[in-house]
């Protein structure tokens, strides 16, 4: 995933390098 903040989405790392 890209850098982005999914606050609709469950916290699945949003931030994955």
């Amino acid at each position: 995933k890209n850098f982005r903040v999914d606050l609709q989405k469950p916290p699945d790392m949003h931030v994955s390098t």
